[in-house]
């Protein structure tokens, strides 16, 4: 289940960063309901993310990971079928899917992997470093991290936005 692109982008490195933060950073930012937003600031919760059950949680479908490997067609562990239940590998679960839920099926390039259930997966950590061909694990994923902060690292890591970016 693919939530937020319906065609994967080809994009890699710091043109697939700057269209994720971009298209759908900004975008899902300021979208929890719980928390108002001051003018002018851009709330971000990378923190929680997938979380079908407590959706007023957050107001975000994914952290800065999960965007990256959905938006490049990652296939999700566990997906969620037409009627809310959950889905591992599209199969009703055996037993809990705690720990699961930023898991991915593994795609041939994956270098860090693990197998749940008899299926090889990765993180979404690990296919977003791969993505963005990072060289190793980088406080770009911490779940503490502001929109701002994920700019300002962004910014160090790729360079600035290309112009016609809009952050």
């Amino acid at each position: 289940m693919t939530i937020v692109n319906e065609q994967p982008v080809a994009l890699r490195g710091a043109d697939l960063f700057w269209h994720v933060m971009s298209t759908f950073i900004l975008q899902q930012a300021n979208t929890n309901p719980c928390s108002p937003v001051l003018p002018g600031e851009v709330r971000w919760d990378q923190g929680t993310w997938r979380d079908f059950v407590g959706k007023d949680r957050c107001g975000t479908a994914f952290c800065l990971a999960g965007y990256i490997s959905d938006v490049c067609g990652g296939r999700w562990l566990v997906t969620l079928d037409e009627h809310g239940g959950l889905l591992v590998d599209g199969k009703p679960p055996r037993g809990s899917v705690l720990g699961a839920m930023d898991l991915l099926l593994a795609e041939p390039d994956d270098i860090l992997t693990s197998v749940r259930d008899g299926i090889t997966v990765t993180s979404a950590h690990n296919r977003a470093v791969r993505l963005l061909g990072l060289d190793g694990s980088y406080d770009l994923f911490a779940e503490t991290n502001t929109y701002d902060d994920l700019v300002l690292l962004g910014t160090d890591l790729f360079g600035p936005p290309p112009a016609h970016i809009r952050i």
